[in-house]
């Protein structure tokens, strides 16, 4: 990724597809093994690549507690 403005637009990305195709609609869960291989696979640094994963999971935790909370 070579500029910032390049890397928050990738990450951006990446985040909405790991939430909305990995994890909703074909896992229906949060797997972080998944989601580490997705991000490995879309060019993640090693140093960046846990941050990306913590933030898909914590992207999907908030419509999740949403739900729960209204289902309740």
């Amino acid at each position: 990724m070579e500029s910032p403005d390049k890397a928050a637009l990738a990450s951006r990305d990446f985040v909405c597809a790991a939430v909305r195709r990995h994890c909703v609609l074909e896992l229906g869960e949060f797997r972080k093994d998944a989601v580490e291989t997705m991000a490995l696979e879309a060019g993640f640094p090693e140093a960046g690549r846990e941050g990306v994963v913590a933030y898909v999971r914590e992207q999907l935790a908030g419509p999740m507690k949403a739900t729960s909370s209204a289902i309740s």
